[in-house]
């Protein structure tokens, strides 16, 4: 099963974790994991793409675990992410 979990701060969004995996195919064959997997990494892209600035990704190489942090620079400005 795969689990998101969003945190929030004052300002809004602060982090996003994602863990676990479908297990609806076999491994390096199940869409709903790499669509989730696709999905996030899109949502980071976004993120630089909207701020200029980069969030904090860290993931494991197997895959099951991915957490995107929101840039620790934002001016408030920038903040409408």
């Amino acid at each position: 099963m795969i689990q998101a979990i969003f945190t929030k701060d004052a300002s809004g969004w602060s982090e996003m974790t994602i863990t676990g995996h479908a297990g609806s195919g076999e491994y390096g064959f199940d869409v709903i994991c790499a669509s989730v997997s696709m999905l996030a990494l899109n949502f980071a892209n976004s993120v630089e793409a909207m701020t200029q600035k980069m969030p904090q990704v860290e993931m494991v190489d197997d895959g099951g675990y991915l957490v995107i942090q929101k840039p620790h620079n934002l001016t408030k400005a920038d903040d409408t992410v």
